[in-house]
């Protein structure tokens, strides 16, 4: 390299074809429940319209899609989804109550039976706004059948020329499962299908679904390790960096997601506070004292925040509470790709909050010396420069 003598403008050529690509530090994991989507499958979005498109939109029983969108909106995009419905026995798979809507059609024949099965793709009442249209084939009307998809009555899908025999490339099973988004069949008909044994044309709704959630308990969140449910979904995925299950504030489920973080020690466990605490109750909830009993909260696998962020309801508009916990994540997201990953997600710039409106529990300065020498996190609102991670414990 040659000696520069004196000050001036030099070029200076880098290979960086040596330089080790740097890993992504903010892939996050939720663990809850949501409208639609696999139970107990650890999917994979990355935008809010993924998300939606596969586990549908903010619904009353939960706060994921809510905190999931807070993750998005605040600079997250690697997000990991595990829907969790009730199982009778944790340990069990077959026990689950979540049932799919489906629709049993009959073939064309002079004694008609039963020829083909529709099956909403995933468990849950969404299933029930599900319609499916049969009319003959567009290029082979005599022979082959259309199928048509309807949710919430719009149009989603169109399979043209199927077939009902199973050597048929058309085949309706090889047409559609795997490749819908909406639905699976199964030919109930003979092998060699005919004409005859195409379902009747006609407008059919499916029914029956449930979402499975009378009697969740803890235990569904928290999952059976040697069935890969609950947090133990995520056993396979090792790129894992942040893990929430968001709104569920019970001591069983936070010691479960610190004891998963602890075991793997790859991952950071960011827990929620209950809902409407007052400053000194946070306090004695992350210690177990007062009015609780539990022992203390105290990981270096774990941080706890509060207090709930305040946001308008996108679906009415009206004022609604949720917890920080995807904010959160997307704050340590956005942070980790404008600086560096040990540079706390909190402050001003780091740690500002966005698409919120205010928080359930404005705090004071005192209160903040308070909480976080006790270790929680504080979402403090300034008038200048909005809500902001106050605290990186």
């Amino acid at each position: 390299m040659p000696a520069y003598l004196s000050p001036g403008i030099y070029t200076r050529e880098t290979d960086f074809s040596f330089y080790v690509k740097q890993i992504s530090t903010s892939a996050a994991a939720m663990v809850g429940i949501t409208e639609k989507g696999p139970v107990n499958k650890p999917v994979l979005v990355t935008s809010w319209e993924q998300f939606i498109n596969k586990f549908g939109s903010y619904i009353n029983d939960g706060y994921l899609a809510y905190a999931a969108r807070a993750f998005f909106d605040n600079g997250g995009s690697i997000l990991y989804v595990c829907r969790v419905a009730h199982y009778t026995d944790i340990t069990d798979k077959s026990t689950l109550t979540a049932l799919n809507s489906n629709m049993t059609i009959a073939d064309r024949n002079a004694t008609p039976a039963p020829a083909l099965q529709i099956n909403a793709a995933n468990p849950g009442t969404w299933g029930d706004r599900i319609s499916v249209k049969i009319e003959d084939g567009s290029l082979d009307p005599a022979n082959a059948f259309n199928l048509v998809v309807k949710y919430k009555d719009n149009i989603v899908e169109v399979f043209k020329d199927l077939s009902m025999d199973e050597t048929s490339a058309n085949h309706v099973e090889l047409m559609i499962n795997e490749v819908s988004d909406y639905i699976t069949v199964s030919d109930l008909s003979p092998s060699t299908g005919t004409a005859e044994d195409r379902p009747v044309a006609g407008t059919y709704q499916l029914i029956g679904g449930d979402n499975g959630l009378t009697g969740v308990t803890d235990s569904d969140y928290i999952g059976d390790p040697s069935q890969h449910t609950g947090l133990y979904a995520f056993d396979e995925i090792d790129a894992l960096n942040l893990l929430m299950v968001p709104g569920v504030t019970t001591v069983p489920v936070i010691n479960a997601g610190i004891t998963y973080a602890e075991n793997r020690k790859d991952l950071l466990f960011i827990a929620d506070t209950p809902f409407m605490l007052e400053p000194l109750e946070v306090v004695d909830f992350r210690k177990g004292q007062g009015t609780y009993t539990h022992a203390a909260f105290n990981s270096s696998y774990a941080a706890l925040y509060y207090p709930w962020l305040e946001i308008s309801d996108p679906i009415t508009a009206r004022k609604k509470y949720i917890p920080p916990c995807g904010a959160v994540a997307g704050c340590c997201a956005r942070s980790d790709q404008k600086t560096y990953v040990w540079w706390a997600p909190a402050g001003i710039d780091r740690g500002r909050i966005f698409n919120a409106v205010s928080v359930a529990y404005k705090t004071s300065r005192g209160e903040r010396d308070v909480l976080y020498p006790e270790g929680v996190n504080v979402i403090a609102v300034f008038p200048d420069t909005g809500i902001n991670i106050w605290g990186q414990k």
